[in-house]
């Protein structure tokens, strides 16, 4: 990665609440771009309607949490309003490094039974790497987790752990999604998209990997890592 050159990952994250204007459910929620071009993604907002500024605006798929790249805790998905917030917001850079980390447990209701949810993304720019570490107390073991992540591009699972998403023409790299096989089974899905607006950006359909826990526990941590297979 060079500075003023879009070789190599790109990592940006937030943090807020979920009363911003123009809100989606996203606390949390991070993208990556590889080569300058979007991989993992927020899928962002659909042409306006009636339904967009309505009570019902969160039935909307695109702003619902489970459609970011963040974690649906007991099958509860975050609320909107100003107090689903994340706490402990902070991001260093160190060199080469660059860390986020906030707490987003705060962004769930209180059926999610989540104490605190600790999210870290750290950026090293010498090894071409993203890391999310997520770190969880429940108050008491849920029933499921399932860690969420969104992408435009076709999904090819290369070996127990390994995930591959190929780029359109023009990419020169693939990204690499390397996962705890021993935390997690995986789940690949698809969505059509049938909004002209998202589609521009999108074309006609989206994936989403579903990364379920083989087994739920009150508390406890796991790792991703994002990287480029090169030649």
């Amino acid at each position: 990665m060079k500075e003023g050159s879009p070789d190599g990952l790109f990592v940006a994250a937030k943090g807020g609440h979920n009363a911003e204007s123009h809100n989606h459910n996203d606390v949390g929620n991070f993208i990556v771009y590889a080569d300058g071009l979007p991989a993992i993604i927020d899928v962002g907002v659909g042409t306006y309607t009636a339904k967009t500024f309505s009570p019902a605006r969160y039935e909307i798929w695109t702003m619902q949490s489970a459609w970011h790249n963040l974690p649906t805790i007991n099958g509860v998905m975050q609320a909107p309003g100003r107090q689903y917030a994340a706490r402990d917001v902070r991001c260093v850079e160190r060199g080469d490094t660059v860390e986020f980390q906030a707490d987003i447990g705060g962004a769930y209701p209180a059926e999610a039974g989540v104490q605190r949810w600790l999210r870290q993304l750290v950026l090293d720019r010498r090894s071409n790497t993203v890391l999310l570490t997520d770190r969880f107390v429940c108050r008491s073991t849920p029933r499921e987790l399932v860690q969420s992540l969104i992408t435009p591009w076709p999904i090819k699972p290369v070996s127990d752990g390994v995930l591959e998403l190929e780029g359109p023409p023009g990419a020169s790299a693939p990204v690499v999604i390397r996962y705890p096989v021993n935390q997690f089974g995986v789940h690949i899905e698809q969505r059509a998209v049938d909004d002209p607006r998202l589609e521009r950006s999108w074309g006609p359909k989206v994936y989403r990997i579903l990364l379920r826990a083989r087994t739920p526990s009150a508390q406890g941590e796991w790792t991703l890592e994002f990287t480029q297979r090169r030649g």
